[in-house]
């Protein structure tokens, strides 16, 4: 399962947190940030370290971090989160934009929306949603993320960060979900067992 985080006060989020998000999410990073009245976008970190050495410059500004564990779509820089819904995403990891989207779950009909889209359903399960998105209005986008239960999606644009699903709160933050807390501790914990096995 991925991890959406939300800084809407701008607020950087503690290293010891990104790393255990890392350890449990390792299939790369992607943030969307807001500067100048528009979306920035910085994607495809398949390193911790470079993922990070990225966020120490960001200034504190609103932003939103995914980390992905992929469950449909090959792991690869292109297709880590955000995608862009205000045009046909092309792939890119870094552009400017006015709308992104960011996803924790997974699109039980994506093939539908590769088909309504004319793309590869080869591609991730929101990749193919994304691009169907782009056709519609902005009402209709939130609508049919509405309708997708069991998923979890933020809409990032220049004045506004939308939550859909259920996000729990830490510190003054948002979470898409709290699996990954602790992680690193409990894998440190767990090395001393000997029928405990770390690849």
């Amino acid at each position: 399962m991925c991890v959406i985080c939300v800084s809407q006060s701008g607020k950087k989020l503690p290293t010891e947190w990104l790393s255990d998000m890392w350890l449990v999410n390792g299939d790369g990073a992607g943030i969307g940030y807001v500067t100048n009245s528009q979306v920035h976008v910085r994607k495809g970190f398949m390193t911790l370290n470079s993922f990070l050495k990225f966020y120490e410059r960001l200034p504190e500004v609103p932003h939103v971090i995914h980390f992905r564990l992929a469950n449909v779509g090959p792991v690869t820089r292109s297709l880590t989160h955000p995608f862009r819904i205000d045009h046909p995403d092309n792939l890119k990891t870094s552009y400017k934009a006015e709308l992104v989207l960011f996803h924790n779950g997974t699109i039980k009909n994506y093939e539908q929306f590769a088909k309504l889209a004319g793309i590869s359903a080869r591609n991730s399960d929101t990749y193919c949603l994304a691009r169907y998105l782009a056709k519609l209005s902005y009402n209709d986008k939130i609508n049919l993320l509405r309708k997708q239960l069991g998923s979890k999606f933020v809409v990032l644009a220049p004045n506004s960060i939308v939550l859909l699903g259920q996000f729990f709160p830490k510190d003054s933050f948002w979470f898409s979900n709290l699996y990954w807390e602790n992680y690193s501790l409990i894998r440190e914990y767990m090395k001393y067992y000997k029928h405990w096995k770390l690849e």
